[in-house]
């Protein structure tokens, strides 16, 4: 079963403010679930959406950092 992270929890793993994730999923630059008022993430289509901006940026793609070090 794919784990399901807050809007909180999946901005810290990429570093950006909550509100540019909620932005994000409003707008469907990201999927989620909303439960009430409530966002959440399924860390696997976190990670397909950076994995997508790496190797695919463009004005479509979310603004995710590269986290590669």
């Amino acid at each position: 079963m794919d784990e399901l992270l807050s809007v909180e929890e999946a901005a810290s793993k990429l570093k950006l403010a909550p509100k540019t994730l909620r932005d994000w999923l409003r707008t469907g630059k990201l999927p989620g679930l909303k439960l009430g008022k409530r966002w959440l993430i399924r860390e696997q289509d976190l990670e397909a959406a950076i994995q997508a901006h790496l190797h695919h940026p463009g004005p479509e793609s979310p603004d995710v950092p590269d986290t590669r070090a």
